[in-house]
């Protein structure tokens, strides 16, 4: 089945729901237009200056022959520099390598590539026009192309984080639904696509002496169906293993077609306008759909949780630990609900126009504030906390002490006459200034603090009036950060297109500081705050002297972190009328800042496989199985030395590589 009947089976299906008829075989010939511009190949992947100038290259074919070997690698290596091609094409590729091989091995090899969800593939549709019998009874060659998928690399890189995410996330289910979540997981990561029933068959026949429900299939059913409900695993179709670019293209020249066999008259900008809106419902309605037997890992669900814990991180270091749980709660109760972080518009070059750009930011903050089931209030919090059994105490989060100890320095007072008993205060005892929002009226018209529920557990303080105070202060328009808003019926949701943008400044700003100091930050802030600024004005901002200001702006510049404009006075622009200023694009900052994390996660990774190519013979004989256990009598004094060495190192690598992928993560959102 093609794409374009896949197609046409999923709007059959929307429009049998929605009681709408359209006729299908108004199909347009295919059309796309993609960009095959050759980008800089080379053999001599050990360059470092090769490496630098293709950063993603790098990554992505360390990290395949890490995993796959050195053919995925090749293949890796041509999809990278020429973006989609043919078999054929791939084959006489491969032939100029280091690394040549038969159709048979190439064939073999995309095959794995594609299980695990690492390439994409689009077969050419057979034109409506194309008739046999004027092409001397030939068939249409209907040519496949291969293009890289991102989202597969990325589930390779943030593979073992996923699994201990995804299994502290339901460790409220207990300790084998956990240990079943983990190898679930495992297998979805290890063997790419799997059916549901191929998924039980996996995880059935693994032993597991101590955990019975191993063997259980109703139960392992169970806990998919938990992940399926909860984003972890989704449902694919056909169109997944199609481009996006592809699939615009096809999506968009139908509607081109359909719209100008309906109405002929229609001028050639309108009929494209038209064209590119219904094309949008209907790519959105494509690439949303899902359905049937055959399941993935959902990369974009461990997006969302990672935003959420980037949001809950930078309140904590605002508001303190507690207020950064009930985001963390909050978050949990959205779950997958909330919008999708990559949109695959993102991926078809519609963003190039300024006007569309600005359209889908007001479309992304629509979908933040109306997506169902991302709103909540206090009640859908406490009840979260009584499902899960979340110890918090928020009795003393927003409550202060106004009366100094008894030890401090004293003061003066004013002896008042004829004191009421209610005024002479206890000795040790303190006055709290108790905030109105944390105490509910009584039938006597008194305020009271609200008792807590009897269902709470002893170490669980978190009332509605507390949640409300806490939800308020973190929805306050007067605070620095807004990380939630208030809709008109009283609930709150996550502003998460503005969040993005903050938590991106934020990290960025930190690593400027922590790497070029605080006068770059604080140079860095003026500039941003006053647009475009002169190197004059600069030196009056930030009260630095001239000398210091050039030598910090020379350093930003290297790194895109500000952009020089001219502003010529004269006609003729003459140097010696001209005026230089300094300016900012977020853009450029960010795209220079990723590629700059993502050589230093290519070479770690690189740095890591090397040490063991280096250290193969010794590592082999640890392996062992005689000599597991036994190192101290088997291996020589040096030997030990040198394998505890070994040790070290890839561990200080590990622990380097996961701060990395945290600020490099931040850049994907």
């Amino acid at each position: 089945m093609g794409l374009l009947d896949t197609i046409d089976k999923i709007e059959n299906n929307k429009n049998d729901s929605s009681t709408t008829t359209q006729n299908p075989n108004d199909i347009g010939t295919r059309n796309v237009n993609i960009n095959n511009d050759d980008f800089y190949y080379s053999k001599d992947m050990e360059n470092i200056s090769v490496r630098s100038i293709r950063p993603q290259s790098f990554l992505y074919t360390t990290l395949i022959k890490k995993f796959l070997g050195e053919k995925a690698e090749a293949i890796t290596q041509i999809l990278v520099s020429k973006q989609r091609v043919t078999l054929k094409a791939l084959y006489s590729y491969l032939n100029s390598t280091e690394v040549p091989m038969d159709l048979p091995s190439i064939k073999r090899t995309l095959v794995s590539m594609i299980q695990l969800n690492l390439i994409k593939y689009y077969q050419d549709e057979i034109p409506k026009n194309f008739n046999p019998k004027l092409n001397n009874n030939k068939k249409f060659k209907q040519k496949i192309h291969y293009s890289l998928n991102d989202e597969g690399f990325n589930c390779l890189l943030f593979s073992g984080e996923m699994i201990t995410t995804c299994t502290m996330y339901h460790s409220y289910m207990g300790k084998a639904a956990m240990e079943l979540i983990d190898q679930i997981m495992t297998n979805c990561l290890q063997f790419g696509y799997l059916s549901i029933n191929q998924i039980i068959m996996t995880v059935k026949n693994i032993d597991h002496p101590d955990i019975v429900e191993f063997g259980d299939e109703d139960y392992i059913k169970q806990c998919i169906e938990i992940l399926i409900k909860d984003g972890w695993l989704v449902r694919t179709t056909p169109l997944d293993q199609c481009p996006p670019k592809d699939l615009w293209g096809l999506v968009y020249n139908r509607e081109y077609y359909n719209i100008g066999q309906v109405d002929k008259t229609l001028s050639e900008l309108k009929r494209k306008h038209q064209s590119v809106i219904k094309s949008k419902e209907k790519f959105n309605v494509l690439t949303s759909f899902s359905q049937g037997d055959i399941v993935k890992v959902s990369l974009d669900r461990l997006w969302k949780y990672k935003r959420v814990m980037h949001i809950a991180k930078l309140g904590e270091s605002i508001h303190g630990i507690h207020i950064a749980k009930i985001l963390n709660f909050c978050g949990d109760i959205v779950g997958n609900k909330q919008p999708t972080l990559r949109d695959p518009l993102k991926q078809c070059g519609l963003f190039d126009d300024a006007n569309e750009k600005t359209a889908f930011y007001e479309e992304s903050e629509y979908k933040d504030e109306n997506t169902k089931g991302c709103s909540f209030d206090a009640l859908d919090i406490q009840r979260f906390i009584k499902q899960r059994k979340i110890p918090i105490n928020l009795s003393n989060v927003l409550i202060n002490s106004i009366v100094e100890k008894n030890n401090a320095a004293s003061s003066k007072r004013v002896k008042r006459e004829n004191a009421n008993l209610n005024d002479i205060q206890e000795e040790n005892e303190e006055e709290l200034d108790l905030d109105l929002d944390y105490s509910e009226a009584n039938a006597n018209g008194k305020r009271s603090i609200k008792d807590e529920d009897e269902d709470f557990d002893i170490n669980t303080r978190a009332s509605i009036p507390e949640i409300n105070a806490c939800l308020q202060l973190l929805s306050d328009d007067m605070q620095t950060i807004q990380f939630l808003k208030k809709t008109a019926s009283g609930r709150y949701y996550f502003p998460f297109t503005e969040l993005n943008k903050i938590i991106k400044q934020n990290v960025y700003d930190g690593l400027i500081e922590s790497s070029l100091g605080v006068s770059s930050l604080r140079l860095l802030r003026c500039i941003r705050t006053n647009r475009l600024v002169t190197e004059k004005t600069l030196c009056t901002l930030v009260l630095l002297k001239d000398k210091d200001v050039r030598h910090i702006v020379s350093k930003l510049i290297k790194i895109n972190a500000v952009e020089i404009q001219e502003l010529p006075k004269a006609s003729d622009r003459s140097a010696a009328r001209t005026v230089f200023l300094y300016r900012i694009d977020e853009a450029h900052q960010y795209q220079y800042m990723e590629d700059n994390l993502c050589w230093n996660l290519a070479n770690l990774i690189n740095k890591i496989e090397l040490l063991k190519e280096k250290n193969k013979v010794l590592l082999a004989k640890a392996e062992r199985e005689d000599v597991v256990g036994k190192e101290e009598e088997l291996l020589l004094s040096s030997e030990l030395t040198q394998l505890k060495m070994i040790n070290e190192r890839e561990m200080s690598s590990y622990v380097r590589l996961n701060r990395l992928l945290s600020l490099w993560e931040v850049f994907q959102f």
